[in-house]
């Protein structure tokens, strides 16, 4: 299933790459990745829930505590609930100029 959530990600690679995605762990029932966004930054991990035909979405605290749990995501809101997250704020295009100056 891992495997398989990477593949949302990869069809929908300019959203994930923007998250600054790194470090991913393909397991059989979640996905583990770290990001950093302009909203967040630290460790993704998405789980399927294979009863519900969902997935879980936990964003973790640097000391390993789960900062926030979006349960109940379908596969077609997957990749936007994740942006809402980690990247996509209020001034997400100001943001964006910004960081390419810097680069």
């Amino acid at each position: 299933m891992g495997v398989y959530i990477f593949r949302i990600f990869a069809a929908n690679a300019k959203v994930a790459c923007s998250w600054g995605i790194d470090k991913i762990s393909a397991y059989k029932d979640r996905l583990e990745f770290t990001v950093d966004g302009f909203l967040f930054k630290g460790k993704v991990c998405v789980e399927y829930d294979a009863g519900w035909d969902t997935f879980t979405v936990k964003l973790f605290n640097n000391d390993g505590s789960v900062k926030e749990e979006i349960e109940m995501v379908y596969i077609d809101n997957l990749v936007r609930v994740i942006d809402e997250k980690v990247e996509k704020c209020d001034n997400y295009k100001e943001k964006v100029i910004e960081s390419l100056k810097n680069l």
